[in-house]
């Protein structure tokens, strides 16, 4: 009974320092993919804008239960308005349940502005220009995002997007990024407009 009760602790033992190490890894694989993401999506995001647009700095926090569904994300589901066409995002219903648990161990609230390679053009270079945008508009012209959020092989990526041009326009969409290995980078191949004005 004595040795059964220790092997019993052994085993416990174990399976709880496994999912310790199960759970620390990914949080490394997270944190070293978050940065590269974002600086690829930044760089994407940033072409035919002349630099006028400032990065927000402040992580936009999402209440995620609201889009991780399939029925929603292939534009098959419409109780939420949205402007999209049904797309295919090559998501399974595994990846969404992967995707909530990311979610749900997420802390972040503000960008590390120094691992975002684009930085210097934001906002700095462009205070003249997003003046005189202002004065044009009623409002700065920026962008913000939540933190993304990746399939359970870190191949497909999604992000919420927050656009405003001054202060009478702007958008919110998911964009969805697929991890190219040929060209070793981040591209986007699809997004769900959630709101435009």
């Amino acid at each position: 009974m004595i040795i059964m009760q220790k092997v019993r602790g052994v085993i416990s033992g174990f399976i709880l320092l496994f999912c310790s190490i199960f759970v620390n890894g990914q949080d490394t694989k997270y944190n070293t993919t978050l940065y590269e993401f974002m600086n690829e999506v930044l760089h994407q995001s940033i072409r035919g804008t002349n630099g006028d647009v400032i990065f927000g700095r402040k992580i936009l926090k999402i209440e995620w239960s609201k889009y991780l569904n399939l029925d929603y994300l292939n534009g098959e589901s419409c109780d939420i308005d949205k402007f999209a066409e049904p797309t295919d995002t090559g998501l399974s219903n595994e990846d969404i349940d992967f995707m909530i648990n990311m979610n749900d161990s997420l802390s972040l609230s503000i960008w590390d502005l120094k691992r975002i390679e684009k930085r210097r053009r934001f906002p700095n270079q462009v205070k003249s220009r997003a003046n005189n945008r202002a004065k044009k508009y009623g409002g700065y012209s920026w962008i913000r995002y939540s933190l993304p959020l990746f399939n359970t092989d870190y191949s497909i990526g999604i992000v919420f997007v927050d656009k405003r041009c001054g202060g009478t326009c702007g958008s919110e969409s998911i964009d969805f990024y697929r991890y190219s290995k040929s060209n070793k980078q981040w591209v986007r191949f699809a997004y769900l407009t959630i709101s435009i004005s």
